[in-house]
């Protein structure tokens, strides 16, 4: 749906490197997701407030979904929800091994008091004239680092 992926085996390092491609040097985080020194020594500036002025937003997912290329994103500490959902780049890890077969068998990943989303690509809508728009409703571009 419009998302990629990328093989690593150092996450904070891809993130440091996407980050420098794209000259951007400041970004809302999950808390616990990458090396936050490493980001800071990298002269990057990390937040775990959500703010609408960034550009990216970086989650680890609960899990992945096989058949449809999903990933599960569960609300917590540092507003996954809101990295997921305000900037225009959404930056999401996912471990190979917590890729499952479908939502039937997720469902029991998310508790009944957080709030979760599934995310399967970049935010997408059409009017009435049938003319799909990217990133109005959120992300308009969604990196997914598989972490084997």
């Amino acid at each position: 749906m419009g998302g990629h992926v990328s093989l690593t085996d150092d996450p904070t390092q891809s993130v440091i490197e996407f980050l420098k491609s794209r000259n951007i040097d400041k970004i809302h985080i999950e808390p616990n997701v990458l090396d936050e020194s490493a980001l800071r020594e990298a002269c990057i500036t990390i937040t775990h407030e959500p703010d609408p002025a960034l550009l990216v937003g970086v989650t680890k997912a609960v899990c992945g979904l096989a058949d449809t290329g999903s990933v599960l994103i569960v609300d917590g500490e540092g507003s996954p929800l809101q990295a997921s959902l305000l900037p225009e780049i959404h930056i999401v890890f996912l471990r190979a091994s917590d890729i499952l077969p479908s939502l039937e068998n997720a469902v029991h990943l998310i508790r009944p008091t957080h709030a979760a989303v599934l995310i399967t690509g970049p935010s997408r809508t059409g009017d009435i004239e049938m003319t799909l728009t990217i990133g109005v409703h959120g992300p308009g571009e969604l990196r997914v680092f598989l972490i084997a």
